[in-house]
């Protein structure tokens, strides 16, 4: 592009003007593109994140492999989720991803709309179950996504991530230490992640930026599991034969090992009441930190169960067997703090 320049003139030019470029421009759309994005970028990341769920049906949004209900935004002609398992929100990139266990890929859905917009394929693993999103991996504001495959537990940046399938990318780190990796939550005090190793009924702790080992501690048919917002509680659904939620407190942290002293101080699902709290293998659980109420996968009973994390106590329920609230069994679950929204992932059998 060449800009008019009133004061460049020569004594040949005598009373005609010259034209002198005096930049070049040829990249300006691209540098507009990438303002553009980067503004975008700040805006998305200056939103506030200040809603819990509001206790509200209407607040739930499934995704499984169904078409017949409208709620249902999994399945449309460009997409089938065979087998779903976890679900989990990018606010940097405004993002839902859907892991598919039977199909070895992840569907990616737009968060404000939930209309799909690509599908990650093919995995550098099969079979991938549940993942997290660490954000601000690097210190520059982008994410991480860690996934738990057949084999490995595999790390990667999200962007390059997105790119599988078109061109080559490469991990940050992988680990083999778990048999059966399912459950995964990131102490960010800590710099770890905890793994719920369903195969040797351990939580494995690994380190979140090299993915070395650091240690572990035995929790018995461990799946699902959750860190408080200020992680001195650490919440473990129990499957199969225990049906229970176990909930450890922090009593002392090593920081030279690496290692925190976890205690057992209440196990929620023991006892029924007029709630009916007991669990038929509890998935998944998440702590909602604005109104510190644990949300768990009652996969079995086909509902949602709510407990006040200050008292314990069961104070709402969503769906059961009878009413069929949940078309299918749910699995996992993820709370959009944009919103209050619920997100929550259905599997078509039980557990």
């Amino acid at each position: 592009m060449t800009l008019f320049d009133p004061l460049s003139r020569s004594s040949e030019d005598g009373d005609c003007a010259r034209l002198k470029l005096i930049s070049n421009l040829c990249n300006y759309s691209h540098h507009l593109d990438e303002f553009y994005s980067k503004l975008q970028s700040k805006m998305r990341n200056d939103r506030k994140r200040v809603h819990g769920f509001p206790m509200h049906h209407e607040m739930i949004f499934t995704f499984s492999p169904d078409t017949s209900d409208p709620n249902i935004y999994i399945r449309n002609d460009n997409t089938n989720v065979s087998d779903p398992t976890d679900i989990q929100i990018s606010y940097r990139l405004n993002l839902i991803l859907v892991s598919d266990y039977e199909g070895s890929k992840i569907e990616v859905f737009d968060l404000e709309t939930k209309k799909h917009k690509n599908s990650i394929f093919p995995l550098p693993q099969e079979k991938p179950r549940h993942f997290c999103i660490e954000e601000n991996y690097d210190g520059q504001n982008n994410e991480a996504i860690i996934l738990c495959c057949k084999d490995d537990i595999l790390k990667y940046d999200l962007k390059q991530f997105l790119t599988i399938g078109k061109q080559e990318v490469g991990k940050i780190w992988a680990s083999s230490k778990c048999d059966w990796a399912q459950g995964l939550a990131i102490s960010y005090s800590t710099r770890q992640l905890y793994v719920c190793d369903h195969g040797q009924s351990n939580i494995v702790i690994l380190n979140l930026i090299s993915g070395e080992f650091v240690y572990q501690f035995p929790v018995n048919e461990a799946f699902g599991l959750a860190l408080t917002n200020d992680e001195q509680y650490l919440v473990v659904t129990q499957v199969n034969s225990c049906n229970t939620v176990q909930i450890f407190k922090k009593e002392s942290f090593n920081a030279v090992n690496g290692e925190t002293e976890w205690k057992s101080i209440k196990t929620l699902g023991i006892v029924q009441n007029e709630h009916g709290s007991k669990f038929h293998n509890p998935c998944a659980v998440i702590f909602d930190r604005f109104s510190r109420n644990l949300l768990v996968c009652d996969n079995g009973n086909r509902r949602i169960q709510v407990f006040s994390f200050n008292t314990f106590e069961p104070v709402g329920v969503f769906g059961d067997v009878d009413n069929q609230f949940f078309r299918y069994f749910p699995y996992s679950l993820c709370l959009n703090e944009l919103t209050g929204e619920l997100l929550v992932c259905q599997c078509e059998e039980c557990f």
